[in-house]
């Protein structure tokens, strides 16, 4: 006597138990795209339309544009190598070290707490500087910090930058001086530039030794006042920040 397989399959699914399969994805899906929505609009609720949510829930706001050219917007810092380092505003040294490392730190919107940590590790503890030792590391190095949100420069369209990728100063300075007290509480020298302020930043590198360090993208707590507006500067005037 032949025998007649189930509607599901080898598996034996019922056709109703793959429905039902099919409305918990659904909800699930669901779910997720209004979590999304969520991390892409600002705390009044008005649509961030500079920032798009790559597909996958829990990912940090990328910049606008072709998928295959998608850029993650996360806390950058570049970090270089340096014989010395000083930082000038108005003629009067600022901030200046020796041996040690110079940072310039970018800050983006979605940029809180853990990428503060994140970010303070990687330059305490990296190893980078003569005999594979890091700043924390070595007693007499030192931290030269400049804020710096260019880092954040869109150039695949035309020939002005956009910096939409770039957190608005009231973001982004209370982080850039988390990352500095982070590195002070560890025992770290740590010389500053002036935030907002236009710089001549001078350095003699030693290698040369650049490294780009990016957070994974954390975001949500702040580690000071937010803003709602969307963010960067718009000219190089404001290339300190």
């Amino acid at each position: 006597m032949a025998t007649v397989a189930r509607s599901g399959g080898s598996s034996g699914w019922s056709s109703r138990r793959w429905a039902a399969y099919g409305c918990l994805v659904t909800r699930r899906t669901l779910r997720r795209a209004a979590d999304l929505r969520r991390r892409v609009t600002w705390a009044d609720g008005s649509p961030r339309t500079d920032l798009w949510m790559a597909g996958t829930p829990g990912r940090t706001p990328v910049r606008a544009g072709a998928v295959d050219h998608a850029t993650i917007v996360t806390m950058r810092a570049v970090l270089q190598r340096v014989s010395s380092a000083r930082v000038r505003v108005d003629d009067r040294v600022v901030g200046e070290i020796g041996p040690g490392v110079l940072v310039l730190l970018g800050v983006a919107p979605s940029d809180g707490r853990t990428d503060v940590d994140y970010v303070s590790r990687k330059i305490a503890e990296l190893r980078i500087l003569p005999d594979e030792r890091s700043v924390s590391e070595v007693p007499d190095a030192g931290v030269l910090v400049v804020s710096q949100f260019t880092l954040y420069g869109d150039t695949r369209k035309g020939r002005r930058p956009s910096w939409n990728g770039a957190a608005p100063g009231p973001v982004a300075e209370p982080l850039v001086h988390a990352v500095v007290d982070t590195l002070r509480a560890r025992g770290i020298t740590v010389a500053t530039g002036v935030f907002g302020a236009h710089m001549a930043v001078e350095s003699v590198n030693d290698g040369p030794v650049t490294v780009i360090v990016e957070s994974p993208g954390f975001g949500s707590t702040t580690a000071g006042p937010s803003s709602n507006a969307p963010g960067g500067g718009s000219t190089p005037a404001d290339a300190a920040r």
